[in-house]
């Protein structure tokens, strides 16, 4: 007869079976200040990843999101040293979170323009060092700098403004760094108190050209609905801002192509050429109304110049082999940026230097002189007269 104890043991044992075979697939990283931290203890993203059909993915943040930090901070070695733990124990992550700048900013408030100008320079200096980082342990992961929204103490339009730019700034600038805007986010869902109705204000401009800069009303801070201090968010507040990560790229670099929408590259079955060959790739876009932007990529990195929707490499060479993707912007609304299924392109094999006449010759001189030697070294030899 089975004793309780050991039934005990068995179901419990069945029970962290079941949920280890569940365990969702960890492709987020959270790395930044109080923003990030609250994120994941609300599990903001878990939450609106199962909303947007995309359950199956999960954001990790335990070691590197952490409230109070600066980008000062981050830049340094130690915090460093937390990111490369973080993501060589995590190989699937390939999408890193970042929000870092506010306390930068809050422990030394500019007086002017002047300064304000200088600290911010040296906030988006500073997540250059880290997104440099990231990109040398994880090359193809895409970086997304995420922006605040309205906060008390902080309705300068110019510095906002000016807050609203440097990422943009910087994610042009740099590969595989995106930013997103979100001033004005919780304004427009919640409206703002016997001044303005819920969905009636700007909605954040976003990718790619984002505009308006300020979305909602920047003479208010976020309506107190959405905030459980002067700065920071409810957990409700960040599950929308979550929300706004994903539709505006994160569901297209998980490999989700929201509904009616099909993008694909060629039939997308695997190419394979001859070295001189014509590689000619075609991407096929349904269900996006424009106007909308191109981007080819190989293996992970974006190609100089291909942004139609054909690409061509005539005659292609051994060094044309890798995975293409294409990548298609949605110019209106939220700016959901899609990408293709990858497509494996080999081009023959990597072929030796040509063989001129003149090298011919030469070659077989060398060995002539070569073959003497050894005749005459061996005639040398004792015994051998």
């Amino acid at each position: 007869m089975i004793s309780i104890r050991r039934l005990f043991l068995q179901c419990l044992l069945l029970a962290c079976s079941a949920g280890l075979a569940a365990a969702d697939t960890p492709r987020i990283l959270l790395v930044g200040d109080s923003w990030t931290a609250l994120m994941w203890n609300a599990r903001s993203f878990a939450n609106a990843l199962d909303d947007a059909g995309l359950g199956q993915w999960d954001e990790r943040g335990a070691v590197t999101a952490i409230g109070g930090t600066t980008a000062a901070q981050w830049a340094t070695q130690p915090f460093l040293n937390l990111i490369t733990q973080e993501l060589n124990a995590y190989p699937t992550v390939d999408i890193v979170h970042l929000s870092m700048g506010g306390n930068d900013l809050l422990g030394n408030p500019p007086a002017n323009v002047a300064e304000a100008d200088a600290l911010l320079s040296q906030v988006a200096a500073n997540v250059a060092t880290v997104v440099a980082h990231i990109r040398s342990i994880r090359p193809a992961a895409r970086i997304a700098w995420c922006g605040y929204d309205y906060v008390q103490g902080i309705s300068s339009a110019e510095l906002l403004t000016m807050m609203s730019q440097y990422p943009v700034d910087l994610a042009e600038a740099t590969p595989n760094l995106y930013a997103i805007n979100n001033w004005g986010l919780m304004q427009y869902y919640y409206g703002v108190p016997s001044v303005h109705d819920p969905l009636t204000l700007p909605f954040p401009g976003g990718y790619p050209d984002y505009a308006p800069a300020l979305g909602g009303d920047p003479a208010y801070p976020s309506p107190p609905i959405s905030r459980i201090d002067s700065i920071h968010l409810t957990p409700a507040g960040y599950e929308i801002l979550a929300a706004r990560c994903i539709d505006e790229f994160y569901a297209g670099w998980l490999g989700y192509v929201p509904g009616g929408v099909e993008i694909a590259v060629n039939d997308g079955s695997p190419v394979n050429l001859e070295n001189g060959g014509r590689l000619e790739l075609t991407a096929a876009v349904s269900g996006l109304t424009g106007p909308l932007a191109y981007q080819w990529r190989k293996d992970g990195e974006d190609i100089a110049g291909e942004n139609t929707g054909v690409l061509v490499r005539d005659p292609a060479s051994f060094t044309d082999s890798g995975d293409y993707s294409f990548f298609v912007s949605n110019g209106s609304g939220a700016k959901t940026l899609v990408e293709s299924p990858p497509v494996n392109v080999t081009v023959g094999t990597e072929e030796l230097p040509a063989m001129t006449f003149p090298k011919l010759m030469a070659l077989a001189a060398l060995t002539l002189v070569y073959g003497g030697l050894r005749i005459a070294r061996r005639a040398a030899r004792p015994g051998n007269s």
